[in-house]
């Protein structure tokens, strides 16, 4: 048995049959500086333990959860995790992860109220260190001070006698300083990285920092082309090179250290062996600066999301364009699922990551967040804590159960196409089903949910792109591959 007769609790115990008083307790622990974000970025998946189980994207929708149920997110979480898996965590699991945070307070709560065990082991120095107070009666007693009078207390007096007059104390400014060095080291350490994998890099030219902030009028809020969750993008216009899109990788509010160091790392070398027109192409990088650039080409028309709001007065979508971008859109998602020997998952498809050139072609944006997987229904791939795993509107059900797979961007494109065919926002929360799969789902009147700019004669077969977006959409073994998808999408095209 996990409880004895006696009350006394084992470290066998699922975290799940842990007494609720217990586990309001510990909750309560974890709220303090919100602990139990670092306990969320060390839970290990309990049915593949060397990779993690949790992403900050999972963090952000617990928050959520917590805003609209009105319990505390270490609740949320502790229910999650407790409940979820096919290997149940146990209190052992627990106190290990805890230890591992170095959520000390939390962690010694379980092994001395709970489990009736010895603290847990502490580092000897540091901020986790014990400390150690002494018994007052052994401190050394000394005279009382005079009391200061009223009005030494009430005005400023000049030094007399031998005193020196008080200098200033200097401080300064510790989080700027302790921010600007992290930054440093991790372009330092990416440096030094890149260094040793030229081979992989060939024809991705190296920008200085000193060229990004000429071409860029030091990064001049009025060329800010978009701001997104990793970074804010510039245009800039390099001499001899024309107009490009610079994307400063931010590392500010990152819940893991060196999020954005992990982004450019991968975004860098994956994407730099791709090749295929539907693909954003990098042209090259900067790291020997405060912060980590990636430079691309400037796509003029913007992204898919700009162009269905019809942002700066622009014109609506006609409804061929619109089954034209959604071909494309899947044909670059087509070669990265048919990689050899890996196939790649975006994660991050999204109409924002659509970018349209001049003659509105398609070209497939930002790969931070890119995984290699091992193929089929079934592949997977590392959900590491420090990458945001995509956009919530777009997330397919079983991403938020670490199972991640070629069909998560079959998901994902099936909201894009409700997208180009409704017009409508990707999240509202002003609507009934706040993101639009759930919308789409409680209207359930096709012609309810028709883009009004859309002609009938315009949108002959809006229909069809209707119902594959739903099967898109399915439950992820239902679920079309996307070479399925792109068929059925040129057959589409075919009869227009």
């Amino acid at each position: 048995m996990s409880v004895a007769l006696n009350g006394t609790i084992s470290a066998e115990l699922e975290i799940r049959k842990t007494p609720a008083k217990h586990m309001f307790d510990l909750a309560q622990i974890l709220e303090i500086g919100q602990g139990w974000k670092e306990l969320m970025a060390m839970i290990p998946d309990g049915d593949n333990p060397p990779l993690l189980k949790y992403t900050v994207e999972h963090m952000r929708l617990i928050e959520e959860g917590s805003v609209k149920g009105k319990r505390t997110c270490s609740e949320i979480l502790l229910d999650e995790w407790g409940t979820s898996g096919r290997c149940r965590p146990r209190l052992r699991d627990l106190l290990d992860v805890l230890t591992k945070a170095q959520l000390f307070r939390a962690a010694e709560y379980v092994s001395i109220i709970l489990l009736k065990q010895s603290p847990v082991d502490r580092p000897s120095e540091g901020p986790a260190a014990k400390v150690t107070i002494p018994d007052m009666k052994d401190l050394p007693v000394k005279p009382t001070a005079p009391q200061p009078s009223s009005n030494i207390l009430l005005e400023p007096s000049a030094p007399t006698g031998s005193c020196e007059p008080v200098q200033p104390c200097y401080q300064p400014k510790v989080s700027a300083t302790i921010e600007y060095t992290g930054q440093c080291d991790v372009t330092r350490r990416i440096c030094q990285e890149l260094s040793l994998r030229k081979e992989e890099m060939q024809g991705i030219h190296a920008f200085s920092y000193q060229e990004l902030l000429e071409a860029t009028s030091n990064f001049a809020d009025d060329l800010v082309l978009g701001r997104g969750g990793f970074g804010c993008v510039y245009l800039a216009d390099f001499r001899g090179k024309g107009r490009l899109a610079v994307k400063k990788l931010l590392s500010e509010g990152a819940v893991v250290p060196n999020l954005a160091g992990d982004q450019f790392s991968n975004e860098l070398l994956i994407v730099s062996g791709l090749s295929h027109p539907n693909i954003l192409n990098l042209v090259g990088y900067s790291c020997d600066g405060p912060d980590l650039f990636l430079v691309y080409p400037y796509m003029v028309r913007g992204s898919l999301q700009d162009r269905l709001e019809c942002k700066g007065g622009t014109k609506a979508l006609t409804w061929p364009l619109r089954v034209q971008i959604a071909i494309e859109t899947a044909n670059g998602l087509c070669y990265l699922h048919s990689r050899i020997p890996k196939p790649l998952v975006h994660r991050d498809v999204k109409s924002a990551n659509v970018l349209l050139g001049q003659d509105f072609n398609v070209k497939l944006a930002d790969f931070g967040l890119m995984r290699h997987g091992s193929g089929g229904t079934l592949s997977k791939t590392i959900a590491m804590t420090s990458n945001v795993l995509g956009t919530s509107a777009y997330m397919a059900p079983e991403a938020f159960r670490g199972d991640i797979s070629v069909k998560m961007d079959v998901f994902s494109l099936g909201v894009v196409l409700l997208e180009l065919v409704t017009g409508l926002p990707p999240f509202d929360e002003a609507r009934t089903g706040c993101d639009l799969a759930s919308h789409v789902d409680e209207i359930d009147d096709i012609n309810l949910l028709i883009d009004k700019q859309l002609t009938l004669e315009d949108a002959k077969n809006v229909e069809e792109l209707f119902n594959l977006a739903q099967k898109c959409l399915l439950e992820k073994k239902a679920r079309p591959v996307m070479s399925t998808v792109l068929k059925s999408l040129q057959e589409l095209a075919v009869f227009e």
